[in-house]
């Protein structure tokens, strides 16, 4: 089967257009929407399945064919539509997802795993089973993510309340003015942070993570015990977390008493707004933002309009990846969301855009490759 380069474009926009949202687990993983045939008898057609299928609604078009009456003159078309070519696709993509998500999981690559897993269950005809294998992925990610925070923020806690013991008043300096004054910026540092915790497990409750909010919480009233508002809030998290996510013992170091490595961020030093000016117009993006932020931190002159003139060459760049889509050109579009993701990497939708069409590449060399691979144990 020779599938057009239009039709598979289209086979792979089609996807990941219905994606249900994945923030939630924040695991990296997404299932797609599950396609149903009409209520409308009489719009279960070859032709509208044929519509489907060369737009690359591949689920959509099988569901179709699957609710048409055996007495309509275009049945037996339609099954050959669905055995030629629908379910041969359907299954080659299935097996290569799965394929994939088990050998990420192999490598403890559990975000991408569980993002293989629930684009398997797209291509399934029973995605429940995948659906059950993205979400223990998901649970896993988000405990381990857990354990890690509240043994960091344990951490950080203890060297925080032993600073004021620092300031200890010693014999002879009793009632010493100066020595209460950097004892009591000590505890106000304190209060700071743990207002700062406060705001972080609101912030993380609001976006569906009762656990880290939790982890948050323990922080905030360990600095200040007592604390009203915080206790109400840690149960609200306690009632909202999973019943998956356990919580265990906190591990003085995380990661099972190993010491984690620090990675010491480079030095940068930047002589002049002209040296970022320079690097902006050789178009070397990952330096002329690296140049600019240690700009902006060593106060220099026109550092805000430096980030943003990059800011504004990232949103360029990301309109010109959506044109080269528009007309098919797929590498081009990866390439130039590369590169608005370097200039934004905290910009959700660049990072989407660019695994949409690295996704979408993958699948075009998939489908147009020869024969249809090993499909044992894909027929579901």
């Amino acid at each position: 089967m020779r599938i057009s380069r239009k039709v598979i474009i289209a086979a792979s926009l089609a996807a990941v257009l219905s994606l249900n949202g994945c923030a939630t687990s924040g695991g990296g993983g997404h299932h797609l929407a599950r396609a149903k045939a009409s209520s409308f008898g009489f719009l279960n057609s070859y032709k509208s399945a044929l519509h489907d299928y060369e737009q690359g609604r591949l689920m959509e078009a099988r569901a179709k064919i699957m609710a048409m009456s055996k007495d309509r003159d275009d049945y037996k078309a339609a099954r050959r539509l669905l055995v030629r070519h629908i379910d041969p696709a359907r299954r080659k993509m299935l097996q290569f997802y799965l394929d994939r998500a088990r050998a990420h999981e192999k490598r403890y690559e559990w975000r991408l795993a569980a993002r293989d897993f629930g684009q398997a269950a797209y291509f399934s005809i029973k995605p429940k089973r995948w659906l059950r294998q993205q979400r223990r992925l998901e649970i896993k990610i988000r405990q381990r993510r857990f354990d890690l925070l509240r043994s960091a923020l344990q951490n950080e806690d203890r060297q925080l309340l032993a600073r004021p013991r620092a300031f200890a008043a010693p014999r002879g300096l009793h009632g010493d003015a100066l020595l209460r004054r950097w004892r009591q910026q000590r505890w106000d540092a304190i209060d700071d942070r743990a207002q700062e915790d406060y705001r972080a497990a609101s912030k993380q409750l609001r976006a569906g993570f009762p656990e880290l909010a939790y982890a948050y919480l323990e922080s905030m009233l360990r600095l200040t015990p007592g604390e009203g508002r915080g206790i109400r809030l840690m149960a609200e998290s306690k009632k909202r977390m999973p019943k998956a996510i356990r919580l265990t013992p906190i591990h003085a170091r995380g990661h099972g008493g190993k010491r984690l490595k620090t990675n010491h961020r480079p030095q940068v030093k930047v002589q002049s707004a002209k040296q970022i000016r320079r690097l902006i117009t050789d178009r070397k993006w990952a330096r002329a933002r690296r140049y600019a932020l240690a700009w902006k931190r060593q106060h220099g002159q026109d550092a805000d309009a430096l980030l943003a003139t990059l800011a504004r060459q990232a949103e360029r760049l990301f309109r010109q990846g959506r044109q080269a889509v528009k007309d098919e050109h797929l590498a081009l579009a990866v390439s130039l969301w590369k590169q608005a993701v370097i200039l934004a990497p905290d910009n959700r939708e660049y990072r989407k855009a660019l695994e949409w069409a690295q996704q979408m590449q993958e699948r075009l060399q998939l489908l147009r490759s020869k024969g249809s691979g090993n499909n044992k144990g894909a027929t579901r």
